[in-house]
């Protein structure tokens, strides 16, 4: 049954929020040094964290307060560094253990970050609004200030542009994008699923595609899908509202999700169904026999590829389709400027994050006082008497989790159509990470500036690939080295020699005693490729499972 609660257009204005910026200075080994606030006009500086703290509570009453930092965590240690931690609600994110919000318990006061919706480090903001960072000086007043002014106005110039189009500045790049969509291009109510069925779903949204197919090629050509994910959101999606659950003998050539076993055949070199390894959760392409949960629009596509279902298990059907994000989409896109400008972010920002909300989780990462933990806090590290938990709750009236199984999906399909173009263009295909290809040959493919369109991003003599997103590309001006989750200046180290090292504080997750205090931390490459089989030429082929029973999620 479908729940009488639904997700509905919203009405009114978008809320009115005062926006301040919050930076902190320390001397390396856990020692504040000074802490300001900047309100737009001037700084407010401290030296001593529980002043900050005091002032920070005289904001009650003023209404909704966003005070943004860059990297929040790390300031709001040095905030709370002589006590005080007690005085927040901390919320943080699950996937990547960082803090993203602190509220002032009892006021409308937040704390929260950048990185939420700016991928830009403190300088890159202030490239981007034309106020650049000043020389490193942490004991100077006037530095604290403006890397506090650069959060602080980074976040006024987004909140302006967001008013010109409909919505205000909220905590998150994706409820920005939601909170938009809601006001200005939702047009009917979309009923909210039963729990069980939310979370049936969910097993059916998997990410993107990355796998190398040769570990070194030569003579090669680098593209990139314009807005791949915006691009798929064009398509028809599920009417929400005409859901049919568990359907024994689903039908695929109707809109749904599928749970089945498959056989792909073992001489296919790029299969279409992802299967999650169950030992480490790695995002897999394999031959063989496998269940999962599917897209009726991949399972299609494997099919017409070759694949065979040879069981069904279970499905969810709807009824109708229905294009919910066309407005949303083509308005966004015709608005930006493609010059890297604030504007230009802005729009890009609010056309891939929206798509997400849709499979957003029931759960809540917070950091509780010992005495509210409601699960064991054994081995845990302890923070000023608080450990990190994560709680499950309600799933979130939006997450009806088939919007987004249905967007990466076709993201999936799309990209390997262009496999198989390529392929016919006289390329060779060396590596894909989930919008873009790297070819070797003499091909050619043609290139568009609109939406789904592939755009060359360069071409270079030859490129190593060791593992998904750590590699080199090399062209007549020098290399290029790829390390996800190393420091640029690192990557080509760790790429030579397998070892990176460099300066990085403690994580409060990490070791909160410890936290924000800076040591030499050390990156080996000791992982091989192993999402398929390499050949001893470099040439790789699909791993083959024959695990029926196992489901891929």
């Amino acid at each position: 049954m479908i729940r009488a609660d639904s997700l509905t257009p919203l009405t009114g204005e978008p809320r009115q929020t005062t926006i301040l910026g919050f930076d902190t200075e320390d001397d390396s080994k856990g020692r504040v040094l000074r802490l300001c606030f900047y309100d737009g006009e001037r700084g407010l500086h401290f030296t001593r964290p529980r002043d900050a703290i005091s002032w920070l509570a005289s904001l009650h009453g003023r209404g909704d307060v966003f005070i943004w930092a860059t990297n929040l965590e790390y300031d709001l240690v040095n905030l709370t560094r002589d006590g005080g931690l007690g005085l927040f609600d901390i919320g943080y994110s699950n996937g990547s253990g960082r803090i993203i919000w602190a509220r002032v318990r009892g006021t409308r006061v937040r704390l929260t970050d950048t990185l939420n919706v700016y991928k830009a480090s403190v300088a890159q903001l202030g490239d981007m609004i034309g106020l650049p960072k000043l020389p490193f000086d942490p004991e100077s007043a006037e530095y604290c200030e403006r890397d506090a002014a650069i959060s602080q106005r980074a976040m006024a110039l987004l909140d302006l542009e967001l008013r010109s189009i409909g919505t205000s500045l909220r905590l998150t790049a994706g409820s920005i994008s939601l909170d938009l969509w809601r006001r200005r291009y939702q047009r009917e109510p979309i009923a909210r699923l039963p729990d069980d069925a939310i979370a049936w779903l969910r097993q059916a949204v998997f990410g993107g595609r990355t796998e190398i197919f040769k570990t070194y090629a030569q003579n090669l050509t680098y593209y990139d899908v314009n807005s791949l994910y915006p691009s798929c959101m064009l398509d028809a999606y599920p009417n929400v509202n005409t859901f049919e659950p568990w359907r024994k003998s689903s039908d695929i050539d109707k809109p749904g999700i599928v749970e089945c076993e498959v056989k792909t055949r073992g001489d296919t070199q790029f299969p279409v169904l992802p299967w999650k390894r169950p030992n480490d959760g790695k995002l897999l392409f394999p031959v063989g026999t496998y269940s999962g949960r599917w897209t009726t629009v991949e399972l299609r596509r494997a099919i017409s590829r070759g694949a065979k279902i040879t069981k069904i298990i279970g499905g969810v059907q709807y009824q109708e389709i229905g294009h919910y994000f066309d407005e949303y989409v083509k308005k966004l896109y015709s608005m930006r400027p493609r010059d890297g400008g604030p504007r230009d972010v802005v729009l890009k920002l609010l056309l891939n994050n929206l798509w997400g909300k849709f499979g957003q989780r029931n759960e809540t990462g917070v950091l509780v006082p010992l005495e509210k933990a409601t699960q064991p806090v054994e081995g845990k590290r302890v923070f000023q008497g608080h450990v990190f938990e994560t709680r499950i709750g309600d799933w979130p009236v939006h997450a009806n989790q088939v919007w987004a199984a249905w967007t990466t999906a076709t993201a999936r399909v799309k990209m390997h159509a262009w496999l198989e173009k390529s392929i016919d263009a006289g390329f060779s295909p060396v590596y894909m990470d989930t919008d873009s290809l790297i070819l070797s040959g003499q091909g050619s493919l043609p290139e568009s500036k609109e939406l789904g369109g592939l755009k060359c991003e360069g071409r270079y003599t030859s490129g190593t690939f060791l593992l998904p997103k750590v590699y080199s590309l090399t062209d007549k001006e020098g290399t290029k080295f790829v390390a996800k989750g190393i420091p640029q200046a690192q990557a080509g180290s760790f790429l030579e020699t397998g070892l990176a090292n460099w300066m990085a504080p403690y994580r409060l997750k990490e070791r909160p005693e410890e936290a924000n205090v800076w040591r030499q931390k050390h990156r080996r490459l000791v992982s091989q490729y192993d999402k398929r089989t390499v050949n001893l030429d470099g040439s790789t082929i699909p791993l083959k499972i024959e695990r029926p029973y196992d489901r891929g999620f």
